[in-house]
């Protein structure tokens, strides 16, 4: 399934999954006042550590910095 995903799109299965999941974080970090650690459970990464990891991978920024530039 793999590697027809990456034929169709050009794309990883496991980078889309953590775009969209990095997608919907923003989503939700611009409308919730939850902690970081709790939008890392609710898109899918139990780690808090590793979500943050892909977050500033995707983003260029940490969720918490995403939060500071949109105050």
């Amino acid at each position: 399934m793999g590697q027809l995903f990456k034929k169709e799109t050009g794309k990883l299965l496991s980078v889309y999954l953590n775009e969209l999941r990095v997608g919907k974080a923003v989503e939700l970090l611009q409308n919730s006042s939850l902690k970081t650690k709790e939008f890392a459970l609710m898109v899918g990464y139990p780690n808090p550590d590793y979500f943050y990891k892909i977050f500033k991978n995707i983003t260029g920024i940490y969720p918490s910095e995403y939060l500071e530039g949109s105050n």
